[in-house]
Protein backbone atom coordinates (compact mmCIF):
# COMPACT_ATOMS: atom_id res chain seq x y z
CA UNK A 1 0.00 0.00 0.00
CA UNK A 2 3.08 2.44 0.74
CA UNK A 3 3.22 2.92 -3.04
CA UNK A 4 0.59 3.64 -5.91
CA UNK A 5 2.34 3.01 -9.19
CA UNK A 6 0.24 5.46 -11.12
CA UNK A 7 0.83 7.81 -13.58
CA UNK A 8 0.03 11.49 -12.29
CA UNK A 9 -3.07 12.77 -13.57
CA UNK A 10 -3.32 16.61 -13.73
CA UNK A 11 -3.49 18.17 -10.59
CA UNK A 12 -7.02 20.52 -11.52
CA UNK A 13 -8.43 16.48 -11.95
CA UNK A 14 -9.75 14.99 -8.57
CA UNK A 15 -7.66 12.02 -8.83
CA UNK A 16 -4.73 14.20 -9.91
CA UNK A 17 -5.05 16.79 -6.70
CA UNK A 18 -5.90 12.95 -4.50
CA UNK A 19 -2.72 11.52 -6.03
CA UNK A 20 -0.21 14.27 -4.78
CA UNK A 21 -1.66 14.35 -1.53
CA UNK A 22 -1.71 10.69 -1.29
CA UNK A 23 2.13 11.14 -1.73
CA UNK A 24 2.43 13.79 0.50
CA UNK A 25 1.01 11.60 3.03
CA UNK A 26 3.37 8.82 2.05
CA UNK A 27 6.45 11.07 3.16
CA UNK A 28 5.34 12.70 6.34
CA UNK A 29 4.90 9.29 7.77
CA UNK A 30 8.43 8.45 6.05
CA UNK A 31 9.60 11.14 8.39
CA UNK A 32 7.56 10.42 11.60
CA UNK A 33 9.19 7.16 11.83
CA UNK A 34 12.62 8.40 11.37
CA UNK A 35 12.29 11.03 14.00
CA UNK A 36 9.05 10.13 15.74
CA UNK A 37 7.34 12.16 18.49
CA UNK A 38 10.57 14.89 18.64
CA UNK A 39 10.19 15.59 14.75
CA UNK A 40 8.11 17.63 13.53
CA UNK A 41 5.85 15.51 11.28
CA UNK A 42 2.34 15.51 12.11
CA UNK A 43 0.81 12.22 10.38
CA UNK A 44 -2.42 12.54 11.71
CA UNK A 45 -2.85 16.31 10.38
CA UNK A 46 -1.53 15.29 6.77
CA UNK A 47 -3.93 12.13 6.82
CA UNK A 48 -6.84 14.53 7.58
CA UNK A 49 -6.08 17.13 4.94
CA UNK A 50 -5.21 14.41 2.27
CA UNK A 51 -8.98 13.09 3.32
CA UNK A 52 -9.72 17.55 2.73
CA UNK A 53 -8.45 17.21 -0.56
CA UNK A 54 -10.67 14.22 -1.55
CA UNK A 55 -14.10 15.61 0.09
CA UNK A 56 -13.54 19.21 -0.74
CA UNK A 57 -11.84 19.72 -4.07
CA UNK A 58 -13.34 17.53 -6.51
CA UNK A 59 -17.62 18.26 -5.48
CA UNK A 60 -18.17 20.18 -8.44
CA UNK A 61 -16.14 17.76 -10.66
CA UNK A 62 -19.26 15.43 -10.23
CA UNK A 63 -16.66 13.15 -7.83
CA UNK A 64 -19.65 12.29 -5.40
CA UNK A 65 -21.98 11.07 -9.15
CA UNK A 66 -18.70 8.72 -9.15
CA UNK A 67 -19.21 7.23 -6.37
CA UNK A 68 -22.79 7.31 -5.83
CA UNK A 69 -23.18 3.29 -7.66
CA UNK A 70 -21.92 1.32 -4.60
CA UNK A 71 -24.09 0.62 -1.96
CA UNK A 72 -22.33 1.28 1.43
CA UNK A 73 -23.31 -2.21 3.28
CA UNK A 74 -21.82 -3.70 -0.04
CA UNK A 75 -18.52 -2.40 0.90
CA UNK A 76 -15.98 -3.74 3.28
CA UNK A 77 -16.93 -1.85 6.56
CA UNK A 78 -12.74 -2.53 7.59
CA UNK A 79 -11.90 0.52 6.03
CA UNK A 80 -15.52 2.73 6.51
CA UNK A 81 -16.38 5.62 8.69
CA UNK A 82 -18.96 3.96 11.71
CA UNK A 83 -22.28 5.36 11.00
CA UNK A 84 -23.01 6.52 14.88
CA UNK A 85 -26.27 7.88 13.90
CA UNK A 86 -28.59 8.75 10.93
CA UNK A 87 -28.25 6.53 7.46
CA UNK A 88 -26.41 6.24 4.54
CA UNK A 89 -26.62 3.88 1.86
CA UNK A 90 -24.30 4.87 -1.35
CA UNK A 91 -21.17 5.95 -0.71
CA UNK A 92 -21.64 9.23 -2.86
CA UNK A 93 -23.66 10.33 0.06
CA UNK A 94 -21.55 9.26 2.40
CA UNK A 95 -18.65 11.36 1.17
CA UNK A 96 -21.34 14.27 0.31
CA UNK A 97 -21.87 14.21 4.34
CA UNK A 98 -18.38 14.22 5.42
CA UNK A 99 -17.58 17.00 2.97
CA UNK A 100 -20.40 18.91 4.23
CA UNK A 101 -19.59 18.68 7.89
CA UNK A 102 -15.82 19.51 6.84
CA UNK A 103 -17.09 23.03 4.94
CA UNK A 104 -19.55 23.90 7.53
CA UNK A 105 -17.06 23.35 10.84
CA UNK A 106 -18.72 19.97 11.58
CA UNK A 107 -15.47 17.61 12.11
CA UNK A 108 -14.00 17.28 15.66
CA UNK A 109 -10.98 15.08 16.99
CA UNK A 110 -10.87 12.79 19.91
CA UNK A 111 -8.00 11.12 21.24
CA UNK A 112 -7.22 8.09 23.51
CA UNK A 113 -4.38 9.42 25.35
CA UNK A 114 -3.63 11.74 27.67
CA UNK A 115 -2.91 14.26 24.75
CA UNK A 116 -6.51 13.32 23.78
CA UNK A 117 -7.36 15.28 20.38
CA UNK A 118 -3.86 16.50 19.77
CA UNK A 119 -2.14 13.22 20.14
CA UNK A 120 0.15 12.41 17.14
CA UNK A 121 -0.09 8.25 17.28
CA UNK A 122 -2.53 7.35 14.28
CA UNK A 123 -4.15 4.38 16.54
CA UNK A 124 -4.82 7.06 19.18
CA UNK A 125 -7.14 9.23 17.53
CA UNK A 126 -10.84 9.56 16.12
CA UNK A 127 -12.30 12.07 13.80
CA UNK A 128 -15.94 12.33 13.83
CA UNK A 129 -17.88 14.33 11.20
CA UNK A 130 -21.58 15.37 11.71
CA UNK A 131 -24.28 17.18 9.11
CA UNK A 132 -27.30 18.63 10.02
CA UNK A 133 -30.35 19.49 7.26
CA UNK A 134 -29.53 23.50 7.84
CA UNK A 135 -27.75 25.72 10.18
CA UNK A 136 -30.27 26.03 12.46
CA UNK A 137 -31.77 22.08 12.65
CA UNK A 138 -30.04 19.40 14.98
CA UNK A 139 -27.13 17.12 14.11
CA UNK A 140 -29.24 14.49 12.66
CA UNK A 141 -25.90 12.24 11.01
CA UNK A 142 -22.67 11.69 12.05
CA UNK A 143 -20.47 9.01 11.30
CA UNK A 144 -16.52 8.41 13.63
CA UNK A 145 -13.17 7.68 11.46
CA UNK A 146 -10.64 5.74 13.67
CA UNK A 147 -7.36 7.11 12.65
CA UNK A 148 -5.93 3.72 11.62
CA UNK A 149 -8.86 3.70 9.46
CA UNK A 150 -7.92 7.07 7.47
CA UNK A 151 -4.98 5.93 4.90
CA UNK A 152 -7.13 3.03 4.49
CA UNK A 153 -10.19 4.75 3.66
CA UNK A 154 -8.01 7.16 1.60
CA UNK A 155 -6.09 4.23 -0.52
CA UNK A 156 -9.57 2.56 -1.44
CA UNK A 157 -11.15 6.31 -2.78
CA UNK A 158 -8.08 6.59 -4.47
CA UNK A 159 -8.10 3.27 -6.16
CA UNK A 160 -11.66 3.51 -6.96
CA UNK A 161 -11.68 6.81 -8.49
CA UNK A 162 -8.71 5.47 -10.46
CA UNK A 163 -9.99 2.29 -11.26
CA UNK A 164 -13.79 2.59 -11.44
CA UNK A 165 -14.00 -0.68 -9.19
CA UNK A 166 -13.79 -1.38 -5.32
CA UNK A 167 -10.17 -2.87 -5.22
CA UNK A 168 -8.84 -5.31 -2.39
CA UNK A 169 -6.76 -3.44 0.79
CA UNK A 170 -3.72 -4.48 1.45
CA UNK A 171 -3.23 -4.29 5.48
CA UNK A 172 -0.32 -2.62 6.55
Amino acid sequence: MDKIALELAPRNDPLGFAQRAWSNLLEIEEKFKQDGVEGRAHVVTQMVQSLLALLVFPQQKSFFEHFSQWPVNALDSEWLPTQEFGNTEKLGDLLRHMRNAVCHGLVAFSGASTQGPDCRFVDEISVVFSDRSDRKADINWQVRLEGRQIKRFLYNLLEMLHDGVPGPFENT
